[in-house]
């Protein structure tokens, strides 16, 4: 099934193209990005042609794209493998990153609001996000679109090492309410 591309009054939310590597490696290049995500930065532009094929296969992987510039300003993936940590055979793990020059502008949450109505018109009944403990910004993020706090766990990080993760989740269906 296409994925469709979705948009926000400031923000065109669409699938990554190949074309796309060299604005992903500008953001994606950024340390302070790799250590929030748990990831290491993108040292070059085949590092970001390898996150976009990836995220081409996996399925819904989008870039956020200014509707006023065009420009990137980060992207968010809604995870449906069967692989990744979560409770329901049917729940998803949200996950997003923003480039540090958007910081603190609302596009993260204006994005991962959309990313929600998008998950529950898909039949999600349930989402999962999870953020370090040293990372609070994304934290508020995910508490105000509705999730809440459902653990804490001492997890082990290719890229970082032993970390303290915080596991939100919330329900859309009583969202939705």
């Amino acid at each position: 099934m296409e994925k469709p591309d979705l948009s926000t009054q400031r923000l065109i939310i669409r699938r990554f193209t190949l074309d796309d590597a060299e604005e992903v490696f500008a953001l994606a290049s950024d340390p302070i990005i790799g250590r929030m995500a748990g990831w290491p930065p993108h040292r070059t532009v085949d590092d970001s042609i390898d996150f976009i094929e990836k995220g081409m296969v996996r399925g819904d992987l989008y870039g956020l794209f200014s509707r006023t510039t065009g420009g990137m300003i980060g992207c968010i993936e809604l995870f449906r493998d069967p692989e990744i940590l979560r409770k329901g055979p049917k729940d998803a793990e949200v996950g997003y990153w923003i480039g540090t020059r958007y910081w603190n502008q609302g596009y993260a949450t204006e994005a991962l609001n959309c990313m929600l109505e998008y998950a529950a018109s898909s039949g999600i009944p349930k989402v999962w996000g999870q953020t370090l403990t040293d990372n609070p910004a994304s934290a508020r993020v995910l508490i105000k679109c509705g999730f809440k706090l459902d653990h804490r766990s001492l997890s082990e990080n290719p890229t970082l090492g032993e970390v303290i993760v915080d596991f939100y989740s919330i329900s859309l269906k009583r969202r939705a309410k």
